[in-house]
């Protein structure tokens, strides 16, 4: 799915889909030649959990979903990290 969101100088493009679907070739690949930040949802749970962060490892290890509102903070800041002036490709897996 491809968004254009109003009154935003940036263009953001959200993959959505299951294990297998090809967000992640689409993603990387659109991101290759679009000059869009490249943001990958399970990439950014693997960085907060090797940072040291309790918080999600608890969920994981307890085999429970992180809540929504937790991953998209997460999402947020990597976000801001990879500012990028022309927008966002953005691959996540909701549960």
């Amino acid at each position: 799915n491809v968004i254009l969101l109003p009154n935003l100088k940036s263009f953001l493009e959200i993959y959505l889909g299951g294990p297998g679907s090809g967000r992640s070739t689409q993603c990387e690949l659109v991101s290759l030649y679009s000059g869009l930040a490249h943001v990958s949802s399970g990439k950014v749970v693997k960085q907060e959990i090797m940072s040291g962060s309790k918080t999600l490892y608890d969920y994981l290890v307890n085999g429970e979903c992180v809540p929504n509102a937790l991953m998209a903070g997460i999402i947020k800041e990597e976000m801001l990290t990879k500012a990028s002036g022309k927008g966002y490709s953005v691959k996540v897996y909701f549960s």
